[in-house]
């Protein structure tokens, strides 16, 4: 018989055996690594990089199979207790035990780092955009002098008279932000809110994440807000670098970067392709905002299951498809 081809397997099937392998070759995993593995750079046994989303499932469905288990114990830091994968059966299970003893310190530092308003990852991100925004105001943004920037007003060359409210959040976290992350709901909302009050005003929300998933941006198109991409996770450079290169090279997040001015990516996507998306966005959020969509969002922020938010998705997406702001087959 011959061996299935993996790019015709179901989408979690092979998220299954990818996690399987990641986790046999590396001997213990935390989740976040695991996923940053197989989704976001080359990993040998695994032949294309996978969705995000397939891969929690994956890992759940290998947990209630007892395929994987999950350790749980206290790591070196006080108060860090930090669950990590290894194989039910592993070929050596001393071996494994030590790594995951290692991995649960790494990723309990990790946490020190991005956990709180004041965490170094929470004030890099701040940090890293506004200063960001700041360069990219010669192609006509206007900014605060002192960061957070929470919101920007971009002055579109071609109508200098119509300048674009764009109230913005930084999510400078390690999960990619999908359509149901309630993270990106706040900005939303009040977004809207600040629409209806003033109609006149042409507004555009603006998120900025380090990593967002495709059908978040898809959604964003048609209801008429902006995703950024930053591609890095950032720290303030006040945390050690051999402290950041242990790991980013032990876990595998080989995209932490002690920043805290501006960055050439970010620049270029203000500048590139910002404006371009911006301007003929402004009518849809417009349409957004006179819709019930809004109302949504409020439920999406109070809904703490991934059940029930998804259901409010669901939801909305009904309600944009009556409104005209997304075709019946849209991604999202």
């Amino acid at each position: 018989m011959s061996a299935v081809d993996p790019a015709r397997m179901d989408p979690v099937v092979r998220a299954r055996h990818a996690v399987l392998t990641v986790v046999a070759a590396e001997h213990a995993a935390v989740a976040p690594e695991v996923e940053a593995r197989l989704c976001e750079h080359a990993t040998p046994g695994v032949a294309a990089r996978l969705d995000p989303a397939d891969v929690r499932l994956a890992i759940d469905d290998l947990e209630a199979s007892g395929q994987l288990r999950r350790l749980r114990s206290r790591s070196s830091l006080p108060g860090r207790e930090v669950p990590v994968l290894i194989l039910a059966e592993p070929a050596d299970r001393e071996r494994a035990q030590a790594v995951a003893e290692h991995k649960r310190d790494l990723f309990a530092r990790y946490l020190t780092w991005t956990d709180g308003p004041g965490a170094p990852a929470t004030v890099a991100a701040d940090h890293v955009v506004h200063a960001s925004l700041q360069v990219a105001a010669r192609s006509g943004y206007r900014v605060g002098a002192t960061p957070p920037s929470d919101v920007v007003v971009y002055v579109p060359p071609a109508a200098p008279d119509q300048p674009i409210l764009m109230p913005i959040a930084v999510r400078n976290t390690r999960e990619w932000l999908m359509p149901h992350s309630r993270g990106l709901y706040r900005l939303l909302l009040t977004s809207t809110r600040i629409q209806v009050t003033e109609r006149a005003v042409p507004m555009v929300p603006m998120i900025v994440c380090r990593r967002a998933h495709p059908q978040l941006v898809a959604m964003g198109r048609d209801l008429g807000f902006v995703v950024v991409e930053s591609r890095r996770e950032h720290v303030l450079p006040s945390v050690a670098e051999t402290a950041v290169a242990e790991v980013r090279t032990g876990l595998g997040l080989t995209d932490l970067a002690r920043a805290d001015g501006p960055d050439p990516a970010l620049i270029s996507r203000f500048e590139q392709i910002v404006p371009v998306m911006a301007v003929p966005l402004v009518a849809r959020w417009r349409r957004t905002a006179m819709t019930t969509i809004p109302l949504r969002f409020d439920d999406l922020l109070a809904e703490n299951s991934l059940t029930g938010r998804r259901r409010v998705l669901r939801d909305i997406r009904q309600i944009a498809e009556q409104s005209g702001l997304v075709a019946a087959r849209g991604s999202w």
